[in-house]
């Protein structure tokens, strides 16, 4: 284990990524395999970390890489290929990945480490993160919150059709928005959910 972190250390600290600007604030990656291992082991099913993921992929999406590739998150709710499956897309402002889903909304990663974001609902892609590691961090909480720790959902957290209840939903989206402030995605799914 050791021989692997002075890998991932090495790897992070080599310049060799797109997104220069980004710094592991605490090491983000980290903190995203700790809060998923925090649930039942039923709850994700994680990919092997890849430590030699392409090396030109930005540093917030290796970060993630290095500590697990690809997996099934909460039921499915979010799904993240293997790095090695990423399909490559061309968008007027430059490459991006695409690295799975969330929600049901296809999720990209742009050069710069930036998550966009499909609506599915609209068709719009829409900024959804300034850096990988954060967007995924802040989607796992987020979805933590309708869970137990036994990966069972949390009581009264749905109405009588199955939807979830405004308090809920609300307090989830504010999450999703204080988590990245600088990320307008997440406030504008709160102000169309606020105008409804």
């Amino acid at each position: 284990p050791g021989g692997a972190r002075q890998q991932v250390e090495s790897l992070m600290a080599s310049g060799r990524r797109r997104d220069d600007d980004w710094t592991p604030s605490a090491d983000l990656g980290e903190q995203v395999l700790a809060r998923l291992e925090a649930f039942d082991d039923g709850l994700h099913d994680l990919g092997p970390p890849d430590i030699d993921a392409d090396p030109t992929l930005p540093r917030s999406l290796l970060a993630v890489c290095h500590r697990f590739d690809g997996g099934r998150l909460f039921h499915e709710a979010i799904t993240l290929a293997a790095s090695r499956e990423y399909e490559v897309v061309t968008a007027p402002t430059g490459t991006r990945w695409r690295v799975g889903d969330a929600g049901g909304d296809p999720i990209f990663v742009d050069e710069q480490g930036q998550v966009w974001r499909e609506d599915a609902e609209t068709g719009e892609v829409v900024l959804d993160g300034t850096a990988f590691d954060r967007w995924l961090l802040g989607a796992i909480e987020t979805e933590a919150m309708l869970y137990d720790r036994d990966g069972e959902f949390k009581d009264d957290i749905f109405d009588e059709d199955g939807e979830l209840v405004p308090a809920v939903a609300l307090a989830q989206l504010r999450a999703a928005a204080k988590r990245d402030p600088r990320a307008p995605g997440p406030r504008w799914r709160l102000a169309r959910r606020l105008a409804r």
